[in-house]
């Protein structure tokens, strides 16, 4: 499941249990509720659906590093970013830059297609992991060790 679509589940699951805990709350009191109550509860379950998809099974990904270039297409890279609200990791990875993707290009594509669950095998075994990720011209495969 991609980064978006994720968000998307977060966002719809707050929605439904902000509802029908507001629509159990108000005829339980016997409140009649104003159309713009329905605004604000959508506004707040994004908020909090945003919040839980970042805490849950978000990454962040605050910057990426090109190592010296060698001959070779392949580039070595070093990813800092955080798992959710935890403190900055880093981790090291490789890939073919035969397109000339610049770091923020890489750091931006990374940030939208990888999820905690991607990177479990990694942080937990230390298993190396390839993704494929795709861009609008090209996919990239990235190993991350």
């Amino acid at each position: 499941m991609t980064r978006k679509k994720l968000r998307s589940v977060y966002r719809f699951i707050t929605l439904v249990i902000l509802s029908i805990c507001w629509f159990s709350l108000s005829v339980l009191f016997n409140i009649e509720t104003p159309w713009y109550y329905f605004v604000m509860i959508f506004i707040a379950s994004t908020l909090i659906g945003n919040f839980l998809a970042v805490y849950f099974a978000g990454i962040v990904v605050q910057s990426v590093k090109y190592m010296k270039k060698d001959l070779s297409t392949n580039q070595d890279f070093i990813m800092s970013f955080q798992l959710g609200i935890t403190p900055i990791q880093d981790m090291h990875g490789t890939f073919d830059n035969s397109v000339n993707v610049s770091e923020e290009e890489l750091a931006q594509l990374l940030h939208t297609h990888l999820t905690k669950k991607m990177l479990l095998p990694v942080l937990e075994y230390g298993e190396p992991q390839s993704i494929e990720i795709s861009n609008r011209k090209h996919n990239l495969l990235v190993h991350l060790r």
